[in-house]
């Protein structure tokens, strides 16, 4: 009886607490919430890609997202960077795929990683919003939001360390005392313009232009200022188009020129730029290369063989668009975005910054051996601390057949660098404008072929369906083009219309500026700008300062000025009118505007519409075009009016050939001076009005 007994209370002993169990099961399965997960997995980007194993429950920038913040009551972080960006490789290394650093992030904020390079207008509003909390910029760029979308905080790198302590910090803050964040935010505002400047002290403004300059190049020689350089094309090219500069801004301009292309921000063997020298002394690059800077800087040197018929700037121009035709053109004909600056040592399989580039010392004393006068074209650069050598370029014009052969041939037993294989409309854009400017000064065939054959491509993978793209990677189309896109591309149908006169270009350029504007200009700004940059920038993001290419709002500028001379069209010449008008409202210092000072500089000038009778390949025509190519750019706009042209271009009414003869018409706002038949005489006409 008594072990029946034990029997019968073990049995219901095990049957309550399998009931227990049971219903302790049912209450965590109702009442648990799926621990956060990283959304990433599904993005075209590369950049974002890197990152979707991340124990960081990352988000793609979404209405979603923003909302999910503000219903739950959680602060946002968001990360940007992109795919080649050297110190985001490192913070995701000892960061991102750090388990304490996921704790923190995902108990505490709604997480967003944003592609610069997939949102360009995205990263110029926070790193415009970081710079005005004084935090400075750069990337990877981490910003810091309130619930409803207000930026209060933000830094570039941080260690592992440093951002669990600096996002502990704001977390507790935000739970005890949200008003003071809240405060912050409230009090990030629109910089002041900078006192006592206005647009229309033109002179004035050129002026302190080239003073900045100097000035700051005294300081970088003095080494008062120990800083990395960038290529800046914009800054050289505003000061090439001017007619009369100081002799220490021609001093200025041409020593950058020769010193950028001598030392170590120049590829002597592959050809191309590296993205910037991490010394003022233009030794040391960071190894990156983009397509952005190589497509400006082929365009710059271009433009100042033009002005000095200097042999060797020709040779670097030709050189670079040969470095992108063979390392980042695809199979299908647009270029690819750029390459990391890290690559593989396959003795510590490790990546390490500019080994592919660089020579051991092994390398080194072969190549001593093998080529005993090499130091007559080459220079050796070792950095302190280093134990990789580094080649300067150092005679003029290319290198010997041999040598160059040799130094391929050792980079070929390497790992190459990543190469980011996003085709990005408006970098492709602006290497169309390149080949187009390539073709008008050395006249050479080749490149308007190129540029007609990229911009048929750049068509076929990113403009599909009448829909514009920001970009393609792997023939799949990814986001809708920004603005930027629209005005380089605009831009560039532009240029190379300017060259072949081919009506087409005219034709896809006035379709897509009817979609920019219908799409992006905001009537309460005068600007071209995304949604998001409304609502969430607070005016602070300053539409005409440089960054690493013009801004998109002041190239809108003068396409409008462009498309004006073009159609005659009143609303062109009123819209760009506006748009001078709000980036003539300087917020920073003045070299931060180089862009904005050369369209100045251009558009202060008379502008003439020089339409053309006649057969594009007529003797007169060629020698006329030749003559105004062979000049630095002026604002002239160029109609060619063939039997076959099917435009109906206000411009082009009642021009008509005399005596069967191509003939030329110089006008200026559509007034015209008497048509002639002689090649000579309109060069004289457009002569006189300059």
């Amino acid at each position: 009886m008594i072990f029946k007994g034990k029997y019968n209370f073990i049995k219901i002993l095990l049957i309550t607490l399998g009931a227990l169990f049971v219903l302790a099961l049912v209450y965590l399965l109702l009442t648990h919430k799926a621990a956060p997960k990283n959304a990433l997995s599904k993005s075209l980007s590369p950049y974002l890609l890197l990152h979707k194993d991340n124990p960081v429950a990352w988000k793609e920038w979404s209405h979603s997202a923003l909302e999910q913040a503000k219903d739950e009551n959680k602060l946002i972080f968001i990360s940007i960077g992109y795919s080649t960006c050297h110190w985001c490789h490192v913070m995701n290394k000892e960061s991102f795929s750090n388990p304490e650093v996921a704790l923190v992030l995902n108990n505490g904020y709604v997480s967003i990683k944003i592609d610069r390079e997939e949102r360009p207008d995205l990263d110029r509003m926070y790193m415009s919003l970081v710079e005005q909390l004084g935090y400075g910029g750069g990337w990877p760029l981490n910003v810091w939001l309130t619930p409803d979308g207000q930026p209060f905080y933000g830094s570039t790198y941080l260690s592992k360390k440093n951002l669990i302590s600096v996002a502990t910090k704001i977390k507790q803050s935000w739970s005890t005392e949200p008003l003071k964040i809240r405060q912050v935010a409230r009090e990030v505002k629109a910089p002041k313009l900078l006192e006592g400047i206005t647009f229309k002290d033109k002179k004035k403004l050129l002026l302190q232009f080239e003073s900045g300059l100097i000035e700051r190049e005294q300081s970088i020689e003095s080494r008062r200022v120990n800083a990395s350089r960038f290529p800046r094309s914009a800054t050289l090219e505003a000061l090439m188009l001017k007619s009369t500069l100081r002799p220490k801004t021609h001093n200025y301009l041409y020593k950058t020129l020769n010193t950028m292309s001598s030392r170590g921000l120049y590829d002597p063997v592959h050809g191309g730029f590296y993205r910037y020298t991490v010394d003022p002394e233009w030794k040391t690059p960071h190894f990156e290369k983009t397509l952005y800077d190589n497509a400006q800087l082929a365009k710059t040197y271009t433009e100042a063989y033009l002005k000095t018929k200097n042999p060797e700037y020709k040779h670097i121009s030709q050189q670079t668009i040969n470095f992108l035709n063979t390392h980042f053109k695809s199979p299908k004909g647009v270029f690819y975005a750029a390459t990391d600056a890290d690559s593989l040592d396959p003795a510590t399989n490790k990546k390490k910054e500019g080994f592919f580039y660089g020579l051991n010392e092994a390398e080194v004393m072969a190549l001593k051996v093998k080529f005993p006068a090499f130091n007559h074209s080459l220079s050796l650069h070792t950095p302190h601390g280093k134990k990789l050598t580094f080649l300067h370029k150092k005679s003029k014009g290319p290198l010997s057949r041999s040598l160059k052969i040799y130094l391929e041939t050792l980079r070929g037993k390497k790992v190459s660098p990543n190469l980011d294989k996003k085709i990005i409309t408006s970098w492709n854009a602006l290497m169309i404008t390149t080949l187009s400017r390539a073709y008008q000064v050395y006249g050479d065939d080749t490149y308007l072929n190129q540029a007609v054959s990229l911009a048929h491509a750049l068509k076929d993978t990113n403009y599909i369906n009448d829909q514009l793209y920001r970009y393609s990677i792997g023939g799949k189309p990814a986001n809708p083009a920004t603005v930027e896109d629209y005005a380089f591309l605009i831009q560039a149908l532009l240029d190379l219309y300017s060259s072949d006169f081919n009506d087409s270009w005219l034709s896809l350029a006035f379709k897509l500026q009817k979609t920019l504007e219908t799409t992006f200009w905001l009537p309460k700004k005068n600007l071209y700008l995304s949604p998001e940059s409304l609502r969430y920038g607070k005016g602070t993001s300053d539409p005409s300062i440089n960054q690493h290419i013009p801004p998109a709002n002041v190239v809108c500028l003068e396409n409008h000025q462009r498309l004006y001379g073009l159609t005659l069209n009143r609303k062109h010449l009123d819209r760009s009118q506006l748009i001078l008008n709000q980036v003539g409202q300087l917020r920073a210092h003045i070299l931060s505007y180089p862009s904005l000072m050369r369209v100045l500089d251009v558009y202060s000038k008379k502008m003439i519409e020089l339409v053309i009778v006649g057969e594009r390949n007529s003797p007169s025509v060629l020698k006329l075009l030749d003559n105004l190519y062979s000049t630095p750019q002026l604002p002239i706009i160029t109609l060619l009016k063939t039997p076959q042209s099917k435009l109906a271009l206000d411009g082009l009414k009642g021009k008509k050939r005399l005596n069967n003869k191509t003939t030329f018409y110089v006008c200026v706002k559509g007034t015209c001076l008497l048509p002639t038949t002689s090649f000579s005489k309109a060069q004289r006409l457009i002569n006189a009005l300059y």
